[in-house]
Formats: C-alpha cells, sequence, structure tokens
C-alpha cells in the first residue's frame, strides 16, 4: 500500500509491503497484521509526510510493532533494457511471426517505453543475439 502526497514542489510518500508468509502462515493472522499496519499508515498527514524523518514516522505510528528500517537510498532513474533483453522479447514473437516482419521490413524497430532507447535489428543481427553473439552497435 502506497500513501503519497504532493505539496507545490514537493513529494513524501510511505510504501508499505506485506512479507511472503515466512514467520507467520496462518492467512487470518497475516490479514489482521496486514489491516492494522494499513489503518495507522492511513492516519499519517500530508505536513507528517512531508517534514518528519521515516524514523520518527515509524515510531509514533508503529510503537508497539518490530520494526525493522531498511538502508535509505536515492531514487535515480535505472533502466535495465539491453539490446539483448529487446531481441529477445522479438524472438518470443515465433519464428514464422519473427520471418513475417523481416519479409515486410529490412530492419525492425524496437523502443523501450520506460527509457526511449530504440534498437534497430536487421534478420543477420537478431539472428547473431539468438545465437548468443554480442550485437554490433
Amino acid at each position: 500500500r502506497l500513501f503519497f502526497t504532493l505539496y507545490q514542489h514537493s513529494a513524501g510518500g510511505m510504501l508499505l509491503q506485506q512479507l511472503p508468509a515466512q514467520l507467520v502462515r496462518d492467512q487470518d493472522q497475516r490479514t489482521a497484521q496486514w489491516d492494522h499496519v494499513t489503518i495507522l499508515g492511513a492516519t499519517l498527514s500530508a505536513g507528517e509526510l512531508l517534514t518528519l524523518p521515516a524514523e520518527t514516522l515509524i515510531g509514533r505510528l508503529y510503537a508497539e510493532d518490530v520494526v525493522q528500517l531498511l538502508e535509505q537510498r536515492e531514487v535515480q532513474f535505472a533502466c535495465t533494457c539491453s539490446a539483448e533483453r529487446t531481441a529477445n522479447a522479438l524472438l518470443l514473437l515465433g519464428e514464422a511471426e519473427v520471418r513475417q516482419l523481416f519479409s515486410e521490413m529490412e530492419i525492425v524497430s524496437m523502443t523501450c517505453e520506460f527509457c526511449g532507447t530504440s534498437y534497430d535489428f536487421s534478420a543477420d543481427s537478431l539472428a547473431a543475439i539468438s545465437r548468443g553473439e554480442a550485437p554490433q552497435h
């Protein structure tokens, strides 16, 4: 569950994530725990989200619970696309469909919808990638 707020040029949020059933396997107990943490999380105000340090927020909300804070990391843009991954997605169409594409066009272009990087494949370059050879740039 995500609690999020925007104010002018600031944003704040808290993400609650229920972990897989490792310590508590009983579904009713897991549901009760989840209801407990989300109800408390919903009491946050926009001001608290924008001004209080994470340790203070967590301490106030979940003072009677065992809480583990993970290491803080800066938010950063990162895309995992590559020529190989994009080629593999193209190959998932199947041999007949890929052959049909290249009969209609010499170059097949695919663009990553996340970062906007465009990858161009010829029939030869796609075949090389499918054989595990490094893509030619």
